[in-house]
């Protein structure tokens, strides 16, 4: 999981590990999945309320931007609901209203989530 592509070197290796130390967590390595696929990796709307140092991602403040696509609104709720268990999310409701790449992006998410479990 890399974000460094506009990055200097340093930075860019700070960043990554720090992706790289929180993703030992499930409900870390799962959401960041979703943040850091082509979808939202350089979304300013997700990416300001995210504070990797504090450990931190507002959900909450992400989600009541009226501005994602109904599949992106989704597929961000899918994160917060393995981010955080008091996110509730219903399966039908959203895997229903995913594309095909969305689709993927989730099921790669929660696959993360309980890889991290096991591992």
């Amino acid at each position: 999981m890399s974000m460094n592509s506009t990055q200097p070197p340093a930075i860019a290796n700070d960043l990554n590990s720090k992706l790289a130390q929180l993703c030992r967590e499930p409900d870390w390595h799962a959401a960041l999945t979703i943040l850091t696929s082509d979808a939202f990796m350089h979304d300013g709307r997700v990416w300001h309320h995210v504070d990797l140092a504090r450990k931190e991602i507002h959900f909450e403040r992400i989600l009541k931007d009226g501005t994602f696509s109904g599949g992106e609104k989704r597929l961000l709720e899918s994160a917060a609901s393995l981010f955080n268990s008091d996110h509730k999310v219903n399966l039908w409701r959203a895997f229903g209203m995913l594309d095909g790449h969305f689709t993927e992006i989730a099921i790669r998410a929660i696959r993360a989530y309980t890889q991290t479990q096991t591992a």
